[in-house]
């Protein structure tokens, strides 16, 4: 599911905005739909000063109708000294799609070898693992019930991208200089399942903040 909906805003807000005030504006568009919020992701790309943009998506889980999303808040201003007006786009789908490999495991059904083959194309060894795991119940519908629980979500308190862009820019990233570096900003849950705000492309080293390491330089 996909709609769009138009935002009043007062004729003085700034046309580029930091991640927390776009999700200040985003969130009571999602409230409207009735379920709790778990956020999982916030970026942005062309990211050039000051960690603020006029265009910012957001990744979402719907908890108790497990549904994920995306919302995409886009700022545009017709004219110098004009009115901003703020749009906000959301698109919907179920976490287990039917018809997918997870749901036809879970309904007990086998996946036909020519797909297992275009997974292991995609990532070496993604379709043994797939099958792997669900002989071990990983596809079973009480042990997707609990991995979808037990999903990370950021933190209510997470450090705005304005915070993130200072932190790396004393970190030597040249935002207005190093095009490499204007690419995407993005607040996500880690690998190791720690939160941060993460540069990309992150070569030759990964540009990875924790949200802990970011408090803890505010506090410095």
């Amino acid at each position: 599911m996909t709609f769009l909906t138009p935002v009043p805003l007062p004729v003085t807000l700034d046309t580029e905005w930091s991640a927390r005030e776009a999700w200040a504006t985003v969130r009571p568009v999602l409230a409207e739909l009735g379920v709790t919020l778990r956020l999982t992701s916030v970026w942005t790309e062309g990211l050039y000063a000051s960690g603020r943009r006029n265009h910012w998506s957001f990744a979402f889980d719907l908890v108790e109708v497990r549904a994920v999303g995306s919302a995409q808040l886009s700022l545009r201003q017709e004219e110098p000294g004009g009115s901003v007006h703020a749009a906000v786009g959301v698109n919907l789908r179920p976490w287990i799609t039917p018809g997918s490999v997870a749901h036809v495991l879970a309904e007990g059904g086998a996946v036909p070898a020519s797909v297992v083959e275009l997974m292991n194309r995609a990532v070496p060894g993604l379709g043994e693992g797939v099958l792997d795991l669900d002989r071990q119940g990983g596809f079973s519908w009480s042990e997707l019930s609990r991995r979808w629980s037990e999903r990370p979500g950021l933190p209510q308190a997470w450090p705005d991208s304005t915070t993130a862009y200072e932190a790396f820019r004393r970190k030597g990233v040249d935002f207005e200089a190093d095009a490499e570096d204007k690419t995407e900003l993005t607040a996500r849950i880690g690998p190791s399942g720690v939160p941060g705000w993460e540069l990309l492309p992150s070569f030759p080293a990964r540009r990875f903040l924790s949200f802990d390491d970011l408090a803890r330089a505010d506090d410095g």
